[in-house]
Order: C-alpha cells, then structure tokens, then sequence
C-alpha cells in the first residue's frame, strides 16, 4: 500500500472522529526524519501524482494468473434476450 492510500485512509478516519491525524503526520515526520514543510511538500506532490493519475482508465493484465481470479459481478457483462421457447426475457451473461 502506498503512503497517499495510508495516509488517505488515515484522513477518512480523521474525519469520522476516530483518529488524530496530527499523530499520523508526526509519525511520518518521525520516521523519515523531516520536517512538516518537507512533508506538506511530499503530501502535495503525492497528491497531484493520485489526482494525474486518476484521470485515466485502467486495467490489469494478469496473464497465465487470469483463471486464478474470479471476476465480479460488475467485471461481467451481460445483455437481455427473449427467449422465445419460455417467452421471457433472460439476462445472458457475454464471453
């Protein structure tokens, strides 16, 4: 997990009263020996990274891995058809 996910979930925890966020930020400035402006700066840029890339779309490829997966609901598609032996409508799922 990277330190803008930590540091994300540590600003929704915050927000719902249920940490302190200034201990968080010491901790980081504690453990890699910095001061606040170095952090403000390394939050800044982090975010500005998160938010370039949010922009865009994307996928994982994952290869020979790909069976080891079970997608989700919302990974398929599928499309309605009538089905005319039981004359209903049937969502088919497309492969």
């Amino acid at each position: 997990m990277s330190s803008l996910q930590t540091y994300g979930k540590a600003a929704l925890l915050a927000r719902a009263g249920k940490l302190d966020i200034e201990k968080v930020i010491g901790h980081f400035m504690r453990v890699n020996l910095c001061s606040r402006e170095v952090y403000e700066e390394h939050a800044r840029q982090a975010w500005d990274t998160w938010k370039a890339r949010s922009e865009h779309e994307w996928t994982t490829e994952l290869g020979a891995f790909a069976h080891l997966v079970q997608p989700t609901r919302e990974s398929i598609q599928y499309v309605t058809v009538f089905d005319r032996v039981h004359n209903i409508e049937r969502q088919v799922r497309i492969v």
